[in-house]
């Protein structure tokens, strides 16, 4: 059987075909391939409604969470008092946070930073060879975690959820990083 038109069928049946979407995809957080690149998908930011170019801030709620699962959120940036809070949104989605990255990697609840040395002791982190001589850091795990709206329910049972994150600010929303899952890169 020639398969030289059945491609062409095939492609054209491919297209005409629903398409799933990432917006349908539960909203996630997740460490990239390269250090210190955090990655939003498609659905994670249509929650926390930031595109490219905007930008988010990670909070570390560490002296008030119990574990990790608690510890972890995510609001749009912002700027308070004439400086700019928060890390650019790329059009993959991804951004940068360092220390963020670092921490979320680890995985020990009871560290509040983290260093290179401290992944690479871990083997979290390991050196690859490049082909001209040079050296490049390649993480042994990805982690990912859901994204979901942070609320609280008062004393009167009212929903709040919009919070100020700063002095003088006005409230917005916050979206908690929960579910937390590492997995090994093979």
């Amino acid at each position: 059987m020639s398969l030289i038109n059945k491609f062409k069928e095939a492609f054209v049946l491919q297209q005409q075909q629903p398409k799933y979407r990432a917006t349908e995809a539960r909203p996630e957080i997740s460490t990239s391939s390269t250090p210190g690149i955090m990655v939003l998908n498609a659905s994670a930011r249509k929650l926390i409604g930031v595109g490219v170019g905007d930008s988010v801030l990670m909070i570390d709620m560490k002296e008030d969470a119990e574990s990790n699962e608690n510890r972890y959120y995510i609001t749009k940036g912002f700027k308070y008092n004439e400086k700019s809070f928060g890390m650019k949104i790329s059009p993959s989605g991804s951004f940068m946070d360092s220390a963020f990255y670092r921490l979320f990697l680890l995985n020990n609840f009871d560290a509040t930073e983290c260093s290179k040395k401290d992944l690479l002791g871990n083997d979290l982190l390991i050196k690859h060879k490049k082909k001209n001589g040079g050296e490049f850091l390649k993480p042994t795990f990805k982690v990912s975690a859901e994204v979901k709206q942070y609320t609280e329910i008062t004393a009167e049972g009212n929903i709040v959820a919009s919070f100020a994150i700063a002095p003088n600010m006005p409230e917005q929303a916050v979206y908690s990083i929960t579910n937390i899952q590492i997995l090994p890169i093979y």
